[in-house]
């Protein structure tokens, strides 16, 4: 299991471990970060604090960016596709939320029309990650050899237990 390459392909176990893994140390760190930050910015105007923790999210995110989207490519490699549309999926939603965030830092009421498109484009995203969690998360992988390499199963169908 390797978390950070886009080679290759990933089973369905492989990729909830990963993502359940990822989850956990995700909100770990956030938990512990986030108490931190606020100790640290409590002094600080509201929009200062506001602008801070936009950037520790958008760190945060980028430092998991790299495997969810290696786990997610090597998933859709399993699946016999490729991985290209994930990555175009998970890089916008992440522009969504950055969007979202910085509309909320602005101050930008729910009434505008930049609120309507950025609600209608959290719709369409959904739709779509509702899409890719069906596909890589509950649907099998092709048995055979694909453009992607052997079957993520293959190594474990294939073990022999030490004669002994």
């Amino acid at each position: 299991m390797d978390i950070f390459s886009f080679k290759g392909r990933a089973n369905r176990l492989e990729f909830w471990l990963i993502c359940f893994g990822l989850t956990v140390v995700l909100m770990l760190f956030s938990m512990f970060a986030g108490m931190i930050l606020s100790a640290v910015l409590s002094g600080l105007s509201a929009e200062t604090r506001g602008w801070a923790q936009l950037t520790f999210g958008l760190v945060v995110t980028l430092l998991f960016l790299w495997p969810i989207l290696a786990v997610g490519v090597r998933r859709a490699h399993d699946r016999g596709a490729s991985g290209k549309w994930f990555v175009l999926f998970y890089v916008s939603s992440v522009v969504l939320n950055l969007w979202s965030a910085g509309m909320d830092m602005r101050g930008v009421p729910l009434e505008s029309a930049e609120s309507t498109v950025v609600a209608l484009l959290g719709l369409v995203f959904f739709v779509f990650w509702l899409f890719f969690l069906v596909t890589l998360g509950f649907l099998p992988g092709r048995r055979e050899p694909n453009a992607y390499g052997p079957p993520a199963n293959a190594k474990i169908e294939n073990y022999r237990a030490p004669a002994g």
